[in-house]
């Protein structure tokens, strides 16, 4: 996504500055641009030692640097906002009270309508990146406000939340949190909470949060040992499930906000005060008092922003990066414009690609980059919230050439969604044309 590492001030009393803010902050410190890049999947939490991160993205196979080939072809309606959730793809017709949900299973042959539903949209945030906001609830369930859809059946229940309720998930906790910033953690079918706690600020950083381009609905998890932890808000780390907060204490005089960052072995915290002074702490796992502290010294130009490995870093990586200029677990660097829409990226010891205009298509502000985890396939995508695994446009990285999709053309607003590593489903808005690709 483009970022800048260097973020302007906040003004006084900019409540929606100040989250963007923070976002920016929280970006540059953890993944950059590739908040969502797939770093680990499938591996269930306590089995592995160390730190694990589990995120909602499937990051493409290196095999699409060969090109793409179409396995099946058909028609849906036209004009339809399309996402997908491993091997189910949805589209949503229609605005308001009316809109029509279709949820399509997909296979080798093609996709085959399983059910349709009737969705009120009318009170979804328009100012959002993605008009309207379906989550996915681990890998079974669709939320839409408090509707829960059965992802396979298309049954319908009742969330246990309130409607004014702001709502993230981590892995299979759903996280709702009150105004107050009363959260509760919620499983699978139960209508109370699994735990409730105070976790202060996460109401804003929610519901103010769209401004930055990858959204914080779907949040990255960081499993340790048999615990799985998630950054709610912008400062605070719990158990997701046990709601228990990780003490991290911040011995900054005048401290205006802080954002946290996970690390392989601890966790890193950027603390700015009201006067502009930054500064970076280090913490073991288990929290408590900084066991390092520093202040960051390297920069990027304003419009630019990093793109960093899949591999989880340590500590003293980064302490490295932001000390002694260490570009070693850095993928990319990327351009943008005044509007941070990307124009380039610098793909390093690679290629620089000079990313094509989009104008005149729905979504023509390029902002997500994501690569695979060998960094030979690039895609880059506009901002979202429905779906993490939709793209507009995807490179070969020693090549810097664009991996075309017979039949479709992003220049006339095609866009396309990753159903796993090695199948895109690409969809045409203004045709109605449905496709599916594998690497050729």
């Amino acid at each position: 996504m483009s970022i800048p590492t260097e973020p302007p001030q906040a003004s006084a009393g900019g409540s929606r500055r100040r989250t963007l803010i923070i976002s920016v902050l929280f970006a540059v410190l953890t993944f950059g641009g590739v908040v969502g890049a797939g770093l680990v999947l499938g591996n269930p939490p306590g089995t592995l030692s160390g730190a694990v991160y589990y995120d909602p993205y499937y990051p493409p196979d290196p095999a699409w640097t060969g090109g793409a080939t179409q396995t099946w072809s058909t028609t849906i309606d036209t004009d339809a906002q399309v996402f997908s959730s491993g091997t189910s793809v949805f589209s949503l017709t229609g605005s308001g009270a009316s809109s029509i949900l279709t949820a399509y299973s997909i296979s080798e042959s093609g996709p085959s309508q399983v059910w349709t539903r009737t969705v009120d949209t009318s009170g979804d945030s328009a100012g959002g990146p993605t008009y309207p906001s379906f989550l996915m609830w681990g890998t079974t369930h669709l939320l839409h406000g408090t509707t829960v859809y059965e992802v396979e059946s298309g049954e319908e229940s009742q969330a246990p939340w309130s409607p004014g309720d702001a709502v993230v998930v981590a892995e299979n906790i759903a996280i709702a949190c009150d105004e107050q910033d009363r959260c509760t953690g919620y499983q699978f079918g139960s209508s109370t909470g699994a735990w409730t706690t105070s976790l202060p600020g996460a109401f804003e950083h929610i519901t103010e949060g769209w401004t930055q381009p990858v959204s914080p609905l779907n949040i990255m998890v960081v499993a340790r040992e048999s615990r799985r932890y998630a950054v709610v808000g912008s400062g605070v780390v719990i158990d997701i499930d046990s709601g228990e907060p990780v003490p991290l204490t911040v011995p900054m005089d005048d401290l205006d906000f802080h954002v946290v960052a996970p690390a392989m072995d601890g966790w890193a915290v950027l603390a700015r005060n009201h006067s502009g002074v930054k500064r970076i702490y280090a913490y073991e796992p288990a929290g408590g008092s900084p066991i390092d502290d520093y202040e960051p010294s390297w920069t990027l130009e304003q419009n630019q922003s990093v793109h960093y490995t899949q591999q989880p870093r340590s500590l003293e990586q980064f302490k490295a990066q932001w000390t002694e200029s260490d570009t070693s677990t850095i993928v990319a660097v990327g351009t943008a414009d005044s509007d941070d829409c990307m124009q380039s990226v610098e793909v390093l010891n690679a290629s620089t690609i000079d990313l094509p205009s989009l104008e005149g298509t729905s979504g023509s502000c390029l902002q997500v980059v994501r690569f695979s985890n060998d960094q030979a396939v690039m895609t880059v995508g506009v901002a979202e919230a429905t779906t993490l695994r939709g793209f507009r446009l995807m490179y070969d990285t020693a090549s810097g050439k664009q991996i075309s999709f017979e039949g479709l053309d992003p220049a006339q607003g095609a866009m396309f969604l990753l159903i796993d590593t090695t199948k895109v489903v690409g969809y045409d808005p203004t045709t109605g044309r449905l496709i599916g690709y594998r690497p050729a």
